[in-house]
């Protein structure tokens, strides 16, 4: 078997983290298996092919335990392929390189070249984290140290759209070998959802990593002899971030410290300190005393050694593709203390692992205390590490390429069959990919405040943002010539509402298909029977849109088949156009449910003008009796001065209200009121019916004596169907 092994990345980088090391020391086994034909690869983005890699990025693999190996004469030239080859991609393309020369690569680059050499293809994956992961109540995205200090901007959103771009490309590989069964069911569970046929996708076949540590003998586990005056040494190790949880640790590690202060113990911990956490590990480090240690990044003997004189190791990260850290620790004969979920308890469940919830503090603080005090346990877990088969980075490379040959047979006996199988199934054999920087927007957006639509690397709309900006084109573009065939088009992103997708062609005198979307989950699909000129992607807001984020768009391509069966001719016909029972101020259209945001209230000059009013608070309305009493104005918000036709409709304050308000609706500038309530609560609505059209339709709070605050988000407008089976229930009846 001929393996050309992708090393673009990995020959620039002269680490040894996590990827690195899996490339290098899965590199030197393959070259040691007798049936394997090893042979280096890299990108030439001047040829835009698959090269023989050149020296010096081989001097770099051969680092660290790499193999070692001679450029070929071919170096920097093209390859030539045959029947049965593969091409195996260990490491992740996209990701930073050392080396200017050697710029970051979208996978399906090189999986695009492989196709036109009829090359298999299959990767190893680590992780998608960053599409899978999320900590906080700000959605902030975890993944496993990728996000450069230096890089300015939100880097974490851009490595979230290279990893979407990863994950589509991982599609069209022919074998996915995930390093753990978390790791592959969370690739399988994304591309299904973001639009890939599961019965389509590529073999998933979870290949676990090796404990063994390359270079490095199994160490047998020993209890340390007891000595009263030795401190017991805990070690976590990796780059402390968020995601990886060392705070947690070192949180939980402080309070048993200082609620048993007979233990003796310090806890060590090695790797760089990311700048978003640098300041709390300070600070725990200093509040210990001096025993919760940070070392920072260590050279490999002195990591050896400490690692050699450590009770146990510690590494409760909350997301993980593998967890090397752990594993590794089995290989020197120390027990972790290891997260209860994904992959690390896939490590864990074999033995040698003590496992506590990571985000429990006290689940934390008694496995520490356990690991420290009670020997029965630890012998226990030492036990477990000796009678356990650790396996070996040559039985990593030999289940690698035994998963390659079946791939193989299994790959041959489909192409034998030919044409057997409906044209209608068959794969998508080409891809695009369009960024969001790839598509347009108006002007109006492009310089909104208070930012422009076009936010970090995406697009990103908010209502609250962006609503009052009088057009409803989001975006547009990019003006491409597509080929006769079928065509799929499926985006990265999210929707909160609904957005109208508009594909059309020849400066949109062509439509091609239309459709209302509240999630991008789905693809659109388009079928062309000639190839046509100017594709446009039209992204429309909808009245009910009240956020979406935009990354790219994948649009796949195969050609037209007899067997093809016609897409439903409901696919491509354009909605029926929404009603319109409501206009605002400008005379502009009002679809429903409306959401009137706080912004577009008005407040009275009393509580002063312009930015400085005192009731202002961000996008929020907010009254407080403590500090706006003393003004003499009971109106606390007033407007927006809507046109609404005859029919039923409910009015929602969005907000937090301690006491009570007066709340009338009129119309006519207060000519003639409509409502007149008294509200002890937001929670229900309040309905109004118009028998007849009304203009300059207002809602006006009064604040009474027994008003302690009031916060207003938003006021929703709900206009109740003529046939609604049990529309919402009153508060108040109209006056």
């Amino acid at each position: 078997m001929r393996l050309f092994y992708f090393v673009h990345i990995t020959g620039t980088d002269p680490g040894i983290s996590g990827v690195p090391r899996v490339v290098k020391s899965l590199a030197s086994e393959l070259l040691a298996t007798p049936e394997v034909e090893l042979v280096p690869v890299s990108w030439s983005a001047e040829l835009n092919a698959l090269v023989h890699t050149e020296q010096k990025l081989l001097d770099n693999l051969a680092r660290h335990g790499g193999p070692t190996l001679t450029a070929s004469s071919e170096a920097l030239a093209p390859i030539e392929t045959q029947a049965g080859d593969w091409l195996l991609f260990a490491e992740v393309p996209h990701l930073g390189t050392h080396d200017a020369a050697y710029q970051p690569v979208l996978i399906e680059e090189p999986i695009a070249f492989a196709r036109t050499r009829a090359l298999r293809v299959a990767a190893v994956v680590h992780d998608i984290m960053p599409l899978t992961s999320s900590l906080g109540s700000e959605r902030r995205r975890a993944f496993a140290d990728l996000v450069r200090s230096d890089s300015g901007g939100d880097e974490a959103e851009v490595q979230r759209l290279r990893f979407a771009l990863y994950a589509h490309g991982l599609a069209r590989a022919d074998l996915i070998l995930p390093v753990s069964n978390t790791s592959g069911a969370l690739l399988a569970q994304w591309l299904v959802a973001h639009g890939h046929a599961a019965d389509k996708l590529p073999p998933i076949s979870p290949n676990l990593l090796p404990e063994e540590i390359q270079g490095s003998p199994r160490a047998l586990p020993c209890r340390p002899m007891p000595d009263a005056r030795r401190t017991m040494e805990f070690l976590t190790v990796g780059t402390v971030c968020t995601h990886k949880n060392q705070l947690a640790a070192m949180a939980a590690f402080l309070r048993l410290i200082q609620r048993r202060p007979d233990l003796e113990v310090r806890l060590n911990v090695v790797g760089t300190v990311a700048p978003d956490v640098a300041v709390a590990a300070s600070q725990l480090a200093k509040r210990s005393r001096g025993r919760i240690v940070l070392h920072g990044h260590l050279p490999d003997n002195r990591l050896d050694a400490m690692l050699k004189a450590s009770r146990a190791t510690v590494f409760i990260s909350l997301a993980e593709g593998y967890g090397l850290p752990a594993a590794e620790s089995l290989w020197r004969g120390k027990p972790c203390l290891c997260s209860n979920e994904g992959s690390l308890a896939e490590i864990a469940a074999k033995g040698g692992c003590l496992v506590v919830d990571p985000r429990d503090p006290d689940s934390i603080e008694a496995g520490l205390e356990t690991l420290a005090s009670d020997a029965e346990r630890y012998d226990a877990l030492l036990q477990e590490i000796a009678a356990r088969r650790l396996r070996t980075w040559r039985d990593y490379a030999r289940e690698t390429v035994d998963r390659l040959a079946g791939a193989e047979g299994r790959l041959a006996e489909s192409d034998g069959h030919g044409g057997s199988d409906s044209a209608a199934e068959a794969p998508f054999d080409a891809a695009l990919t369009l960024a969001s920087s790839d598509l347009s927007v108006l002007p109006a957006y492009a310089s909104a405040r208070p930012r422009s639509i076009r936010h970090r690397g995406i697009l990103h709309y908010e209502r609250e943002a962006h609503g009052a900006i009088g057009a409803d084109t989001l975006f547009f573009g990019p003006y491409l010539w597509l080929p006769a065939g079928r065509h799929r088009i499926t985006f990265d992103g999210e929707i909160d509402g609904q957005v109208e997708i508009a594909l059309t062609a020849d400066s949109g005198k062509t439509k091609l298909r239309w459709a209302r979307l509240s999630t991008f989950a789905r693809p659109l699909v388009i079928d062309l029977a000639e190839p046509v000129e100017g594709f446009e992607i039209v992204g429309r807001r909808t009245p009910g849109l009240e956020r979406l984020v935009l990354r790219s768009a994948l649009i796949e391509y195969r050609p037209l088949s007899p067997h093809d069966e016609p897409l439903p001719a409901a696919e491509f016909a354009e909605p029926p156009p929404l009603p319109v029972f409501g206009r605002n101020d400008d005379g502009r259209p009002l679809y429903f449910p409306h959401v009137v945001p706080a912004s577009e209230m008005r407040v009275h000059d009393a509580y002063q003008v312009g930015a400085r009013n005192q009731l202002r608070a961000g996008s929020t309305i907010a009254f407080r009796r403590r500090t706006h009493a003393r003004v003499d104005v009971s109106t606390l918000f007033f407007g927006p001065y809507l046109e609404l036709e005859p029919g039923a409709y409910w009015f929602r304050i969005q907000g937090d209200l301690d006491g009570q308000v007066r709340v009338r609706i009129t119309q006519q500038f207060a000519a003639e009121c409509l409502l007149e309530t008294t509200l002890a609560s937001f929670r229900e609505p309040v309905r109004v019916e118009l028998s007849s059209r009304a203009t300059k339709i207002e809602i006006i709070a009064d604040r009474l004596q027994d008003t302690q605050s009031l916060t207003l988000r938003g006021i929703e407008i709900v206009r109740e169907a003529a046939q609604a089976d049990e529309p919402p229930r009153p508060t108040s009846r109209p006056s």
